[in-house]
């Protein structure tokens, strides 16, 4: 097949159609309206929406890398800012830009850290046993979720505005400097799930082969 003449708008538009119900469902279950960031959520919503998170940000990276072919893009030159920077919001406030590359894989052994549990010397069932601070973690407790509500509202940004991303990768690509040659890491995709079954995870399969096929036959430049 001459996948020089593929259509990637329409792959595009029919993946960014798939992923947008889902997205808009962890919009509303995080409760964020009007792009305020909620400070906490109880732990099994936060576990929900964190489950279905990862798979739909390599969702729409890939569909980003489909979006992106093409395009000849030179990289941006540096420069300072023409004025003077508002100090108004704080930075916790704001919203990151959206990743464009996976997060690749640690490679080698983990390093070994000590629990973080008082002394290391203390009497069984004493005040200071370990056991005894533990403290089952329940469903309903609630949760920083400051950071999750931040990427949400990243990566609505992002499927809002599919060309701003693809040029911003299609630049990064350019860049000589660039840490990684290419956005999506090898083998399976972060939020791959090896028996799952839900329409987030052929969405995720589906979208992964046609990236795929779009970093091998048209590179962007």
């Amino acid at each position: 097949m001459d996948w020089t003449k593929w259509d990637w708008q329409a792959s595009v538009d029919r993946y960014r159609n798939d992923i947008a119900p889902i997205v808009a469902t962890m919009i509303a279950m995080a409760g964020i309206a009007g792009g305020k960031i909620v400070a906490t959520l109880p732990r099994h919503v936060h576990l929900a929406i964190l489950d279905l998170l990862r798979p739909a940000e390599a969702i729409v990276r890939r569909i980003i890398v489909m979006a992106a072919q093409g395009l000849d893009v030179s990289p941006r030159e540096r420069v300072g800012p023409a004025g003077p920077i508002p100090r108004g919001k704080r930075r916790s406030d704001r919203i990151p830009a959206f990743p464009l590359f996976d997060p690749r894989k640690a490679i080698g052994p983990r390093r070994k850290t000590a629990p973080g549990y008082g002394p290391r010397i203390w009497v069984i069932g004493g005040e200071n046993d370990p056991a005894s601070m533990k403290r089952t973690p329940l469903p309903d407790d609630p949760v920083p979720a400051a950071r999750l509500c931040r990427r949400l509202l990243s990566l609505q940004a992002a499927l809002e505005n599919i060309p701003r991303q693809a040029r911003r990768l299609a630049r990064a690509l350019a860049r000589a400097s660039r840490k990684w040659d290419q956005p999506m890491r090898r083998g399976r995709p972060p939020g791959h799930r090896a028996h799952g079954k839900d329409d987030i995870d052929e969405i995720l399969a589906s979208s992964q082969v046609m990236a795929s096929i779009a970093m091998l036959h048209l590179k962007p430049g």
